[in-house]
């Protein structure tokens, strides 16, 4: 038997005119005209087969089978809504919004995405780049990736990595029957670094024994990631970030002159909101995220 129900919107009327007791103030409600809301309510009382208020000169009253048509009507339209937000609360749930700032984007998170779809399909990641610090709530991420001396102030810290600077370069580099560069070889070599990490060139010259005035130095890099790139395309020899680094470095894009490097003060703080610290996708990130920087060559104590 095909079930014959009047429109939504003569419900949605009873509703709203039941609770105010006004045809004015439910059309005030809907957006529409008080005799708009009216006739809505005559026309359903006519398929119903039977009064729904009583109209008075000034005021409307409930019938008895009125109001109790009204109740059922509210529930219905109350779990309609609840339903809605449910599955809508379900969708966000899948939807991971993460921030991080340009270069771990570029080298880091984004080249081993793939393999966080893989176990989690279900998981829709968002990535936003920004070197802005950001308002997880207001802006609605889930997560954030910064680096910085501390973890930021006001958000749970899911974990951090210690990371080091070293020193990498292109196979393009070796000559002959190379199969590696020497420090020696660096002064016939271009240096890239950071605009502003270039002191870390200092460091690391002085820990191996060599002259930073008997080297050349090409144009710097605005960030860590061009440095990568520039490295990877046979520029120079850069001295970079090992997160950074790590993902050319395993696939042979890049090799290592110095595995240990020198030590960098910053961090990479992986961080949320504390009620969101224990959400089912922030917590299968965070897992995924921690194997692969512990599955990184000489990262094994990086975490923290």
């Amino acid at each position: 038997m095909k079930l014959s129900l009047p429109p939504l919107g003569a419900f949605k009327a009873l509703e709203a005119a039941a609770r105010h007791r006004s045809f004015k103030k439910a059309a005030e409600e809907l957006f529409v005209t008080p005799a708009a809301v009216s006739q809505q309510i005559k026309l359903l009382e006519q398929q119903l087969g039977f009064k729904l208020f009583t109209r008075y000169p000034r005021y409307i009253v409930l019938t008895e089978k009125g109001a109790e048509l009204a109740d059922t009507v509210r529930g219905s339209l109350m779990s309609i809504a609840d339903k809605i937000s449910n599955l809508q609360s379900d969708f966000q749930e899948q939807t991971l919004r993460i921030s991080t700032f340009q270069s771990f984007s570029m080298k880091w998170l984004i080249p081993r995405l793939p393999g966080f779809h893989r176990l989690h399909p279900e998981i829709d990641v968002i990535v936003d780049t920004t070197e802005r610090p950001v308002d997880l709530a207001s802006e609605g991420y889930d997560l954030a990736i910064r680096a910085g001396i501390k973890c930021p102030e006001g958000v749970e810290c899911l974990f951090s990595a210690k990371d080091r600077f070293i020193p990498v370069y292109s196979p393009k580099l070796l000559s002959g029957e190379q199969n590696t560069l020497t420090k020696e070889d660096l002064k016939h070599l271009t240096l890239l670094t950071e605009t502003s990490e270039r002191s870390k060139w200092q460091e690391w010259m002085d820990k191996v024994g060599l002259d930073l005035e008997a080297h050349h130095f090409g144009g710097s890099h605005s960030h860590g990631g061009a440095v990568v790139q520039a490295s990877v395309a046979g520029q120079g020899v850069g001295l970079t970030s090992m997160l950074l680094a790590s993902a050319d470095v395993a696939d042979g894009s890049l090799l290592v002159l110095d595995e240990e490097g020198v030590r960098f003060d910053m961090r990479v703080y992986f961080v949320c909101l504390p009620d969101a610290a224990t959400k089912p996708h922030v917590q299968a990130f965070r897992k995924w995220a921690m194997a692969e920087i512990q599955g990184m060559a000489g990262c094994e104590k990086c975490l923290v």
